[in-house]
């Protein structure tokens, strides 16, 4: 989705037909360029996370530690999913709710 997302802002602001065909040729490389660092990026912090479950594993309360982690963060998944759900429908009639 990140992803998505930042092809979709480059495509937006750097393939305008006011740009040359080559200055867009040039954009659609750094474009390529800076995807291989996000991905790049999104590799090293799934690294990051194994390192760390690894070093929670050795502690005797680790695993009690990464359960109580991965609640937390499922639970702020889930609570910005709703919260956003129930403002897109009272937001329905285009007058935000107050």
């Amino acid at each position: 989705m990140l992803i998505g997302h930042l092809i979709g802002f480059i495509d937006r602001h750097a393939n305008t037909p006011a740009f040359s065909e080559g200055t867009r040729r040039a954009f659609g490389g750094i474009c390529a360029l800076i995807l291989l660092f996000v991905c790049g990026g999104i590799f090293v912090c799934g690294g990051i996370d194994l390192a760390i479950e690894w070093g929670l594993a050795m502690v005797s309360v680790g695993p009690f530690v990464l359960a109580v982690l991965a609640s937390v963060l499922l639970a702020q998944n889930s609570l910005v999913r709703h919260v956003a759900a129930v403002a897109r429908d009272l937001n329905r009639d285009g007058k935000p709710f107050r």
